[in-house]
């Protein structure tokens, strides 16, 4: 190497220089990019995908200007006018910017997804009633289920994605409660394993003052009283439109024994002159 005499310009890197600067630039590229497609589930909640996004794009960036002007000897200029100022890029750095704003303006990215949820119940291939709650931190939608079998939540902030969300169903004939799911793709099927009914009820004629009245549902614990009026509810673990046995002691006595339907409306009652004893065979 020949000795630099002062004051004078630095000497310009060899071709073969720069073909290891980009060998290596190119290396180091690959190795983020990898990095960045193994990882970028985790990226996504962690709000770092669009950040590690932009080093790759810019490692490239670099890769092109050492390849175009150091190796092939290439050169452009770049100039930009606004409001009187003008901006001026040339060699290597107009040519790394022109990658990094091509990487921003013409790969597609969205801050935003669309969810969409399907609920499923046992016996039933597809929901078409009810509404579903999710809760994206603060916020907490509501959706209707369409006649698709669908909710559709727009417009989620794209940190969601690969996160674990709370998803209430709130659909009769269904058990409501919170189940944690995590979204890793557009679309999930949400489970509505233990169904639950509240089953609502009129006796009729109402009960006189003082006659001590029981209601008792199969396979269901304890009893029901009913109010002054003869109305009274009761949680059935089962889905609309199944049967269920609805058994009306008054006083010891039989007054009703009979299957009913479940239905989202109140079940009326008719008992009559009191039978057999309840319990007995």
């Amino acid at each position: 190497m020949s000795p630099r005499v002062p004051g004078s310009l630095p000497q310009p890197l060899s071709g073969r220089d720069y073909a290891v600067a980009a060998a290596v630039m190119i290396v180091v590229g690959v190795v983020l990019l990898a990095g960045f497609i193994f990882f970028a589930q985790r990226l996504v909640p962690a709000d770092l995908f669009e950040k590690f996004y932009y080093i790759v794009v810019l490692v490239f960036g670099m890769v092109c200007a050492l390849v175009l002007f150091g190796v092939m000897k290439s050169y452009t200029r770049v100039t930009y006018k606004s409001g009187g100022g003008m901006v001026e890029l040339g060699g290597p750095v107009a040519v790394a910017a022109l990658v990094v704003v091509g990487g921003f303006w013409l790969v597609p990215h969205s801050d935003t997804f669309d969810l969409t949820i399907r609920p499923h119940g046992a016996g039933e291939q597809m929901i078409k009633r009810g509404k579903i709650r999710v809760e994206f931190g603060n916020y907490a939608p509501i959706q209707e289920v369409n006649s698709n079998g669908e909710a559709d939540f727009k417009g989620v902030p794209h940190k969601y994605r690969g996160a674990s969300v709370q998803v209430l169903p709130m659909i009769d004939g269904y058990k409501q409660e919170y189940q944690t799911k995590t979204i890793d793709a557009d679309s999930m099927n949400l489970d509505l394993a233990n169904p639950e009914t509240m089953l609502k009820g009129k006796l009729v004629p109402a009960p006189p003052k003082g006659q001590k009245v029981e209601i008792l549902i199969e396979s269901e614990p304890g009893e029901q009283v009913p109010d002054g009026y003869g109305r009274f509810q009761a949680l059935v673990h089962k889905n609309l439109g199944d049967r269920v046995r609805i058994t009306v002691c008054a006083n010891g006595r039989s007054v009703f024994d009979d299957f009913e339907l479940l239905s989202p409306d109140e079940l009326v009652i008719p008992t009559r002159k009191p039978g057999a004893r309840c319990g007995s065979a």
